[in-house]
């Protein structure tokens, strides 16, 4: 098994911040996870929440990230 610490600590995400009409949209583009507010600054904030969350999940589960080949540091994409 790999070495899940080093998956976690070496991960680059990439967020994008848009704006449609009235509603900001967040998605760190990686894990698919998608908010949505008024304010783009508190957009960003829950989406780093929502990340670290999701990543403080998966390693107390001792899950690989998705996106992660098993044994492997470098981010694949999710067939």
């Amino acid at each position: 098994m790999a070495n899940l610490s080093d998956n976690y600590d070496q991960t680059t995400v990439r967020f994008v911040i848009f704006r449609e009409e009235e509603t900001f949209y967040g998605v760190a583009l990686e894990f698919n996870i998608v908010k949505e507010g008024a304010n783009a600054l508190r957009v960003m904030r829950e989406l780093e929440e929502a990340t670290v969350a999701y990543f403080n999940t998966a390693k107390k589960k001792r899950l690989e990230p998705r996106g992660f080949k098993s044994g492997s540091r470098s981010w694949c994409s999710p067939r």
